[in-house]
């Protein structure tokens, strides 16, 4: 990724059936990859989330598949997630294809994904009908070498939009799908087997977000590391792709918020504008509430944990409900 760079040459950041396909060789503890879906629907009021991730646990000792759920509805607010063997996660690397044992079967067929999922009391069948072309702002994947350590980071979004229908059952409730949004990303992080180079010793913070309006659609990515950033853009209308860039825009925080529970703060009020013309664009970005949240250490001895919150970090995730003014000329 160049250090400003307009991506106008679309082929670069085509994404190709292949690209949504298994990356990982190997699962050596050190390694990641996750599948990331959500569906938001104004007739119903609701959101949902659904992530098929292969992981590493925080100790960095073990490597295994889950599924991570997030439902919010004016009747419920739930998060779950449910962890499996390697034996019960079947992938293909030239699609995407997952399975995990008999709760949950995500592929693609036909240009449009279908997710069939059944786990502990929530039951789901989603088809996602792409109303624009996938977006991979990074190119197959960028290299970070550290010393003689080394490891692969991929992002790549198969779905910006898409027009999603469907239906969903949780504790006997049954919810109907008929004009939703949805959106589909991907990541990978592949370490190098003979001298990794972990995750948390690269990136330090990472930010993340997509809005829609009636006929617009931005995406936007300012991933924090040691040394530098990265922070990509994406403006599409309904016709076509308008601005696709990397590391020519500002993303500046107006002010913060406390969370209680995980004992950190957040972004309340944020601003994305352009560094070059002849773009000129302003996002302003005011949270609206915590949709879910997560202590990565959770499960971790509550002693390690303590130490390394104290001496090392607090690594925390947290999922915003957020207003978007997007002004462009």
């Amino acid at each position: 990724v160049d250090v400003s760079q307009f991506i106008d040459d679309h082929q670069i950041s085509q994404v190709s059936s292949s690209d949504d396909g298994l990356h990982l060789d190997n699962y050596s503890p050190g390694n990641f990859e996750w599948w990331y879906f959500d569906i938001t629907d104004p007739d119903t009021d609701s959101i949902l989330k659904i992530v098929i991730h292969l992981g590493t646990d925080p100790l960095r000792r073990r490597f295994y598949p889950q599924i991570a759920l997030s439902l919010n509805t004016p009747a419920v607010k739930k998060t779950f997630t449910q962890r499996y063997q390697l034996d019960d996660f079947t992938a293909a690397p030239d699609a995407c294809n997952l399975k995990i044992a008999d709760n949950l079967h995500c592929y693609l067929k036909d240009d449009n994904y279908h997710i069939l999922i059944d786990i502990q009391d929530f039951k789901g069948e989603f088809t996602f009908r792409n109303r624009s072309s996938g977006w991979k702002p990074l190119g197959n994947e960028l290299t970070f070498e550290k010393k003689k350590r080394s490891a692969a980071f991929g992002w790549i979004i198969p779905a910006p939009r898409a027009a999603v229908t469907g239906t969903f059952n949780f504790n006997g409730q049954k919810v109907e799908l008929k004009n939703a949004d949805g959106y589909h990303d991907h990541n990978f992080w592949k370490v190098n087997l003979t001298n990794k180079l972990y995750m948390d010793s690269v990136i330090s913070r990472w930010y993340w977000g997509r809005f829609y309006t009636s006929d617009h659609t931005i995406i936007f990515m300012n991933t924090n590391f040691k040394n530098n950033k990265i922070r990509s853009l994406y403006i599409s209308d309904e016709k076509q792709l308008i601005h696709s860039s990397n590391n020519i825009m500002q993303f500046h925080i107006d002010e913060h918020r406390s969370d209680v529970r995980l004992n950190c703060t957040y972004p309340s009020r944020a601003a994305i504008t352009s560094l070059q013309k002849p773009d000129k664009y302003n996002l302003t970005l005011a949270i609206k509430e915590v949709i879910d949240y997560k202590d990565l250490l959770s499960g971790v001895n509550p002693l390690i944990a303590f130490l390394i919150k104290t001496f090392v970090s607090k690594p925390y995730y947290l999922s915003l409900k957020t207003d978007c003014r997007l002004i462009y000329d």
